[in-house]
């Protein structure tokens, strides 16, 4: 660890590593990262990608501190060969990490909370688990929560893991975060003294998103293009772009021909989530089953309504409320087409009819809740 900067890594596999990194005595300038396995160079990357979350944090005047890398080859495992990062040039060490966990970084934890954490500690924590929907604020979430929980307790992107390795984290983390279904957390982590929560989101909103999202994911012109790392992920954003979402009977042919892993990104996503295993088609005993498992959720919160999930969140746990204006992480993407439209919503309807009763359901909770 180096004194003269602040390192966090959100997430770090055989082929990506992803996260933030400022120079503490000249925050204005990028720092210029060097990735090292077993002694070889492996990659560069310069941590001056926007972090929307870390200027309202306060973490950096700008936000422009963070940074992502594809490796051109897969690297070696990671818990066998961990992942040195240094300071281009200088060759100081910031860190040394195994995908896990990141062995020895700098403290990532504003300083009006130090005090608070000085006292505390893992034992006795209600463990919180996040089941993280793919655009419904979660990566907002997953920021605040970095604000109130020391780093060593808090892991996220469990999905990049070994399943062999969930038992493990079960008993290190309090928070634990992923982009799985249900059914994982059930498997490998749901007790008595755990939290489950998630975010829900409109369903003709969400899917738009993420629509957007592949197609961003996919462009050529990213730095990181999902090309190399995620063929699957490339294709079908390849796919999307084809589709002329003014037409009606455009949109209806990309319906009816979602299927495979089109189907897994676009059709009724969330109702999937809440399933104990991933299923072909969503069909009606699916939303039934789905229903059913929110009863073992401690809160759902809905996306139209974040920053007061937040806070309830945090009088749950008992945790100081996060100092948070917005959500995060929105797409600044010009709109494939307008969620309002009537027709587009009937043409859209099969990938969303189950979401909406879900989010109907979801909906009366929350209520309730208030």
């Amino acid at each position: 660890m180096n004194i003269f900067y602040r390192l966090s890594v959100d997430l770090a596999n055989s082929e990506y590593v992803a996260g933030w990194c400022v120079n503490r005595l000249r925050k204005g300038d990028a720092v210029n990262l060097e990735f090292y396995q077993n002694g070889k160079f492996v990659g560069e990357a310069t941590a001056n990608r926007y972090r929307e979350d870390l200027r309202e944090l306060g973490v950096h005047p700008s936000g422009r501190c963070g940074f992502e890398l594809v490796f051109d080859c897969p690297l070696l495992q990671l818990d066998q060969y961990p992942l040195t990062v240094k300071v281009k040039d200088s060759g100081k060490s910031l860190a040394e990490m195994n995908g896990a966990t990141v062995l020895a970084r700098s403290s990532i934890l504003p300083d009006g909370f130090r005090h608070f954490f000085s006292k505390s500690r893992v034992s006795g924590k209600r463990a919180v688990h996040f089941m993280h929907i793919p655009k419904t604020a979660g990566t907002s979430f997953n920021t605040s929560v970095r604000s109130l929980y020391p780093t060593r307790e808090v892991i996220s992107h469990i999905e990049a893991l070994n399943p062999d390795d969930y038992l493990k984290i079960n008993s290190r983390y309090i928070f634990i975060s992923g982009h799985v279904y249900f059914g994982v957390f059930k498997k490998y982590f749901l007790e008595e003294t755990a939290g489950l929560y998630s975010l829900i989101r409109e369903p003709y909103a969400h899917l738009h998103s993420h629509l957007n999202w592949v197609v961003s994911a996919s462009s050529d012109r990213r730095k990181g293009s999902f090309k190399r790392s995620n063929k699957t992920i490339y294709e079908l954003g390849q796919k999307v772009k084809q589709v002329d979402f003014t037409r009606i009977e455009e949109i209806e042919m990309f319906v009816e021909e979602v299927e495979g892993a089109a189907a897994a990104f676009f059709d009724n996503m969330q109702t999937r989530h809440f399933l104990e295993q991933p299923v072909s088609e969503v069909e009606e005993s699916d939303l039934l089953a789905a229903l059913k498992n929110t009863r073992y959720f401690r809160l759902i919160g809905m996306t139209e309504y974040y920053l007061e999930f937040l806070k309830i969140f945090a009088e749950i746990n008992k945790l100081p409320q996060p100092v948070m204006k917005s959500s995060l992480n929105r797409s600044k993407s010009i709109p494939l087409y307008d969620t309002a439209d009537k027709a587009v919503r009937k043409a859209l309807y099969p990938l969303v009819r189950y979401d909406l009763e879900l989010y109907a359901h979801v909906s009366n909770l929350w209520r309730e809740t208030l």
